[in-house]
């Protein structure tokens, strides 16, 4: 449930694919089955302070997700962490899918949930702007 208040927790929930059953391959590899299973919950926490908000998240965020989500804040000053409350896998942007990356291959999230999720972050805090 999201709350207008300065401190704000949400999961959005995004498609998830299966699990190799041995794991993900040990060295290169020219495919991969990513094949959508499912959803997954993302924790998300926001939390204002004056001029500013810390953004956290679960999973591990590639450096260019969270420039995205900094991009887009309306706040000033922002600071994106991921790996919150315990973390998750990774969640890989989706041109990390294609090239077939490590980050790809060790997520449980599905391609394009790194966008959607940056995108719903972006929309919590203008939600959050006076």
């Amino acid at each position: 449930m999201l709350r207008t208040s300065a401190a704000n927790s949400a999961a959005v929930d995004r498609p998830s694919h299966r699990a190799v059953p041995m794991g993900h391959p040990t060295g290169p590899t020219k495919t991969y089955d990513f094949t959508p299973n499912g959803t997954a919950d993302v924790p998300v926490w926001i939390l204002r302070v004056g001029n500013g908000v810390f953004v956290g998240v679960a999973p591990e965020l590639s450096t260019d997700t969270a420039l995205a989500i900094k991009k887009h804040s309306p706040f000033p000053h922002t600071a994106v962490m991921s790996m919150l409350e315990g973390g998750s896998k990774n969640m890989a942007e989706a041109q990390s899918y294609a090239r077939l990356t490590y980050e790809a291959m060790d997520s449980q999230y599905a391609r394009g949930s790194a966008e959607t999720v940056a995108a719903k972050i972006g929309d919590m805090l203008h939600s959050l702007r006076p």
